[in-house]
């Protein structure tokens, strides 16, 4: 199961015990200490066009923020960083074309059952950018199965992956939940068959 990728959302999954304020240089010894564990996706926090703060935060108001607190930050080849967006509390279209100086070069946008299809079609600004994009259905509960698994998703493929496999991606797809000590926060990981 070489294909398993582990993601790392301390930074931003850890905000909802702190408030998101860690404190910038207790980001970035994180940040540090998740790239010498040889974790491969480190979520770096949250995209939030309506945070006012933008210090000691895991919230921030755009990406140059985030990328310029990272600016010394070095993950190996195989690492990625990336950051969440909370679908409609971001701007996609703010979002800089990535850069071989970007430090941010993916990221996962959240999204609810009640925005699913505009936040698929939204999702190509991602795409067009150069960001690697990671979908995550919210609530996953209340979607049907029909509306999660078998769906030929195109709209989000990366223009590199074979449209094959893409489809063969998401034919195989399982959805599985995790409760974090919030009722409120449900993850689906994602697993597929594919080899990717």
């Amino acid at each position: 199961m070489n294909h398993i990728k582990i993601l790392d959302c301390t930074l931003r999954d850890g905000g909802y015990i702190n408030n998101w304020e860690f404190g910038n240089k207790n980001i970035l010894k994180v940040i540090e200490k998740l790239i010498s564990s040889n974790i491969e996706i480190i979520e770096c926090g949250f995209l939030d066009s309506n945070i006012d703060k933008e210090q000691d935060t895991t919230r921030f108001k755009n990406i140059d923020i985030l990328n310029n607190l990272l600016q010394n930050i070095n993950p190996n080849s195989n690492q990625l960083l990336v950051a969440m967006i909370d679908y409609n509390k971001y701007d996609l279209k703010s979002l800089p074309v990535v850069t071989k100086d970007s430090k941010i070069t993916g990221l996962r946008v959240a999204f609810r059952k009640s925005n699913f299809k505009e936040a698929l079609e939204d999702m190509k600004i991602i795409i067009e950018k150069g960001y690697k994009l990671f979908v995550q259905p919210m609530s996953t509960s209340r979607y049907s199965k029909e509306e999660l698994v078998g769906k030929p998703h195109n709209i989000v493929r990366h223009p590199d992956m074979p449209k094959e496999i893409f489809k063969n991606m998401w034919n195989k797809i399982a959805f599985f939940m995790v409760v974090s000590f919030f009722e409120h926060i449900i993850i689906p990981v994602c697993i597929t068959e594919t080899g990717m």
